[in-house]
């Protein structure tokens, strides 16, 4: 699987994010809910300007007039990004499924303000666990059926 035309991400994020499609079931599907969406455009890119902060990645989203989404995605330099990443794109799917953030808040169903205009759900919190799992899980070796495991370490 590729990522569509509709999602674009710096050439840094580029390798992680094919690793992420390959290895990923839950990332994937992500993937393919994202691409489904007409009016969704989104950028991933690292930035600088996170280290420090209490975060590691935030989405900005702007609706046009039009309809049409623009999500500004922005991942800290540093670690791994594939939780966040994932993570991200669930915030994404979220308003896609038409979630009114605020009112979970104001419910205490599973969102909260995590700062001025910025806020934290469970669902994210969650989804971009789960995907940080899945590529921590050891392959199946094709040739040998689910009994041989093979690992992979880097040196």
């Amino acid at each position: 699987m590729r990522l569509p035309g509709s999602i674009q991400v710096s050439d840094e994020l580029c390798a992680r994010l094919q690793m992420m499609l390959e290895k990923s079931p839950t990332f994937r599907s992500q993937v393919r809910r994202i691409a489904a969406a007409p009016q969704l455009y989104v950028r991933v890119k690292l930035d600088m300007s996170i280290s420090g902060r209490t975060y590691r990645a935030v989405t900005k989203i702007c609706r046009q007039p039009s309809g049409e989404m623009v999500a500004a995605i922005a991942i800290a330099p540093f670690g791994d990004p594939a939780e966040w990443l994932a993570h991200e794109f669930e915030h994404l799917i979220e308003q896609l499924d038409g979630v009114n953030l605020s009112d979970l808040e104001r419910r205490g169903q599973g969102a909260w303000k995590s700062g001025n205009q910025m806020f934290e759900t469970e669902r994210a919190i969650r989804t971009g666990r789960l995907v940080w799992r899945e590529l921590r899980e050891p392959a199946i070796h094709p040739h040998f059926g689910e009994s041989a495991v093979v690992e992979s370490r880097v040196r």
